[in-house]
């Protein structure tokens, strides 16, 4: 039995093409391991980030998916993700380092205040303070005679000088 993982362009929810882009965190729905029995008996694949998302104990489950898929849109990237997977861990999957996983709460070692580690690929993090500056409007009401030259008197304008 072999394994794969292949990386699939075309976007599970529009059909638009995705390309791989080794840079970028690998998206739900487009990477897969895939199963491939012998003797041409078959394959079974299961998203590689629902694997990640098991807790420790659960079994990975393949199942058998429509691979009537467009091959030209399939790329194999087994080789890549195990040497990338030996290196950056499950980072390869939040490169942004936002921690949507299960079992992130050990993630990252502190250093001081300002900066911090990933234990999973070694990055260094430092805290920036982003400035947001909120603009409110709110209706004021004012009596018109503070508007400069107006004052009202009995529902009329009435000019002053």
């Amino acid at each position: 039995m072999d394994y794969k993982v292949l990386w699939y362009e075309k976007s599970p929810v529009d059909g638009s093409i995705i390309k791989f882009d080794p840079e970028v965190s690998l998206h739900d729905g487009h990477c897969f391991l895939v199963k491939i029995y012998p003797h041409n008996q078959g394959t079974a694949a299961e998203r590689l980030a629902r694997i990640l998302r098991l807790a420790p104990n659960q079994e990975i489950m393949f199942y058998c998916y429509d691979f009537t898929w467009d091959p030209k849109h399939l790329v194999d990237i087994t080789e890549w993700f195990w040497n990338e997977y030996l290196k950056s861990d499950r980072c390869i999957f939040d490169r942004e380092h936002t921690g949507w996983m299960q079992g992130t709460e050990n993630r990252f070692t502190g250093i001081n205040k300002n900066s911090k580690k990933c234990n999973w690929c070694g990055q260094h993090l430092t805290r920036r303070i982003k400035k947001v500056v909120t603009v409110e409007r709110k209706p004021v009401w004012e009596p018109v005679t503070s508007i400069k030259g107006v004052q009202q008197f009995a529902g009329r304008k009435v000019s002053c000088p």
